[in-house]
């Protein structure tokens, strides 16, 4: 996924020595260095995963990001991922995500 703040190819859960965390990883540079941005996301005990149409973002500058687990959670950054929030919980397993920006300047 490209938005204007850069690409995205990597979202969910790290095994790591002090623990399961999750995170979302920004590039602007075509690859070469990755971002970690985990801000406002899980930090202790995140099991979930992101499927490949569970990302989406919208044409904001910022972009609006918007992001499905499949144990029902929804998270959102309103800044290009620096830092997120919970939009919704207690979903089914969200497979696909869909965003757009409605209304605008006339």
């Amino acid at each position: 996924m490209t938005v204007a703040g850069g690409q995205w190819a990597k979202f969910g859960v790290h095994d790591h020595l002090c623990g399961i965390y999750s995170c979302a990883e920004r590039t602007k540079d075509g690859g070469k260095k990755w971002q970690r941005l985990s801000k406002g996301l899980p930090q202790k005990d995140a099991y979930f995963t992101v499927l490949r149409d569970g990302a989406r973002a919208d044409t904001n500058d910022p972009a609006g990001i918007y992001v499905g687990t499949t144990t029902g959670q929804v998270y959102f950054s309103r800044d290009d991922g620096d830092s997120w929030g919970p939009l919704a919980d207690h979903l089914p397993p969200v497979h696909s995500i869909e965003a757009g920006v409605v209304g605008g300047p006339n």
